[in-house]
């Protein structure tokens, strides 16, 4: 999700800088190809992680998901 986010963020000419360095217990789980999306999304507050793990091999429930979503709504309304 923080990979499909990024890209979308970076073709709409956001500020797609990585703000956040790792912090989580599982970052070494995270696919190499989304490393920077979800530093990004991290930094950005799009996503959050729970007691110390972002469980990047974990779906996305639907409270979840919709959190993310508005974020990001949020951040894309703030550029108009």
């Amino acid at each position: 999700m923080a990979a499909i986010l990024y890209r979308y963020a970076k073709y709409k000419q956001l500020d797609i800088s990585k703000t956040q360095s790792g912090q989580y217990t599982d970052m070494e789980s995270i696919s190499d190809y989304a490393v920077d999306a979800v530093l990004w999304a991290l930094g950005k507050n799009i996503m959050v992680g729970s007691d110390g793990y972002f469980s990047p091999k974990n779906g996305a429930a639907r409270a979840e998901a919709a959190a993310v979503f508005v974020r990001i709504a949020e951040i894309f309304n703030e550029i108009k």
